[in-house]
Order: C-alpha cells, then sequence, then structure tokens
C-alpha cells in the first residue's frame, strides 16, 4: 500500500493514488492540525482554536476527546495505523499525529527545497 498525507489542498489521505476525505469539516481541520505538526504535542488549546476560534463551547475538551477518537477510528478504517504507522497520541496536555515523515506532503515538500538549496550552494 502506497499511502500519503496530504496537508497541501484539501487535507486528505491518497492510499494507491485514491483520495480519502478525513470526514467531516470538524475531522479535516482537527486532521489539518495535527499533520501540520506531525510528530509533535499540539496543545489541546491550540487544537480547540483550530476547530472554534477564540470561543470554543463549555464542553470542548469532552468535545475535543471525542473528535479525536472519530479521527483514529477514521484512520483505522483506512488501514493507517499498521501499513504507514499513523496514529494519534496523547501526549502531556496536547494531541500527536505520529506518521512516519517520509509520506508526509509538505515535509516531504521542505525537504526537497532543502536539497535544492544545498545543490545551488555547492554549484
Amino acid at each position: 500500500m502506497a499511502a500519503v498525507l496530504r496537508l497541501l489542498g484539501v487535507p486528505r489521505i491518497e492510499i494507491d493514488g485514491v483520495a480519502h476525505l478525513i470526514g467531516n469539516d470538524t475531522g479535516s481541520v482537527l486532521f489539518a492540525a495535527l499533520l501540520g505538526r506531525a510528530g509533535e504535542s499540539v496543545h489541546a488549546d491550540s487544537l480547540g482554536e483550530a476547530l472554534w476560534g477564540f470561543d470554543p463551547p463549555a464542553t470542548a475538551a469532552a468535545s475535543l476527546r471525542g473528535h479525536v477518537t472519530r479521527l483514529r477510528r477514521r484512520l483505522a478504517e483506512l488501514g493507517c495505523t499498521a501499513e504507514i504507522a499513523t496514529h494519534v497520541s496523547r501526549r502531556g496536555s496536547g494531541y500527536a499525529l505520529m506518521p512516519r515523515l517520509d509520506i508526509v506532503d509538505h515535509l516531504s515538500l521542505v525537504d526537497g527545497l532543502r536539497k535544492a538549496r544545498g545543490l545551488a550552494d555547492d554549484g
């Protein structure tokens, strides 16, 4: 299975060239917020701001946990947990999306730019 986690454009997961949306708008926003900092813990308050702006609901903490559960379920439905080592873990006061970094589109782009700069500096 070839997979790519896409943050550029519409947040999605491509498996064998087929695009799969994460779910509703809230699920896509949560996925994008975590994927934008892949491998790092994102504080629950930052995720809340991404989801609800500066006016979170009174039930924000419980709601966030529910959204994370649905994201985990969606990743499992797509077969991501075993094949591409993607999972969402609780870290301190936040959450982290833990993919293989070589399949995350914006990180591959940044890596390519770094290599190109290195070649230009050498040439």
